[in-house]
């Protein structure tokens, strides 16, 4: 599956949205790789239980599979709205160096300091989204000129 979607973006970033035809086959695909792993994972069948209610637990795999089979046109929207990113690592790396200085040093001194750091990355952060290099950002805060309306600076 990882190779499929990997091989779906390649295709999407070289030649735009896929035709119909494209977009069929890879919808194919998909449900293909679906099937093998529910064959590989199949449900556990309920076994009786005394005095327990709920539903059973399933695997990992099997909750998985499920997730990607019914959220199948989520996973793929990228396919079709190239504003739809492939993935979520923006917002895994807006935080990261702040977990990363945790992991290193054990967290900030003082809630001040981890609160200073957070508010210059995320002002560097947003610079950098809006295509602003991080020089000038910081050149033009520290002049008292920010970028963005309400910075406190």
């Amino acid at each position: 599956m990882k190779t499929l979607l990997i091989n779906i973006k390649q295709s999407v970033d070289t030649a735009g949205i896929p035709t119909l035809k494209e977009s069929s086959a890879f919808e194919d695909l998909y449900g293909e790789i679906l099937d093998a792993g529910e064959k590989e994972n199949p449900a556990k069948d309920a076994p009786k239980r005394r005095g327990k209610r709920g539903r059973i637990a399933k695997s990992k795999a099997c909750n998985l599979l499920s997730r990607m089979k019914n959220y199948k046109q989520d996973i793929l929207r990228f396919t079709t709205d190239l504003e739809i990113p492939f993935d979520n690592n923006l917002a895994e790396r807006d935080i990261r160096m702040s977990k990363l200085s945790q992991k290193i040093s054990g967290g900030f001194r003082s809630d001040e300091g981890c609160q200073a750091f957070d508010n210059i990355r995320s002002y560097i952060s947003t610079a950098s989204k809006h295509e602003i290099s991080m020089f000038e950002s910081i050149y033009r805060a520290i002049s008292g000129n920010p970028l963005f309306a309400g910075d406190t600076s």
